[in-house]
């Protein structure tokens, strides 16, 4: 028994693991490629627009801002992956 659960353990192990950016590159084109990558749509801003905002910007808009409704379906780690693969915005440190 115990050499069949080393057996399963490593096979485990062997599996390919999604990096954040894989993820949130496929949760992007599953749940949001449609509207933000047609750039014919007039109320949705572009993936390029997107890149401009925050992470933390991206994941309040799927929490609780415009993008609530679509955000609920994702859980708390594909909000942030998707967020992490669409921003290229950091912040900027303020001196008082």
């Amino acid at each position: 028994m115990r050499r069949w659960s080393l057996v399963c353990l490593f096979a485990t192990l062997a599996l390919p693991v999604r990096t954040a950016a894989q993820e949130g590159s496929a949760i992007y084109a599953e749940h949001c490629a449609d509207c933000h990558d047609d750039t014919g749509r007039t109320r949705t801003p572009s993936r390029t627009a997107l890149a401009t905002m925050l992470p933390a910007q991206i994941v309040t808009a799927l929490e609780s801002g415009a993008m609530r409704d679509q955000g609920a379906g994702l859980s708390d780690a594909e909000r942030h992956a998707v967020a992490a693969f669409l921003s290229t915005a950091t912040e900027v440190a303020t001196t008082p």
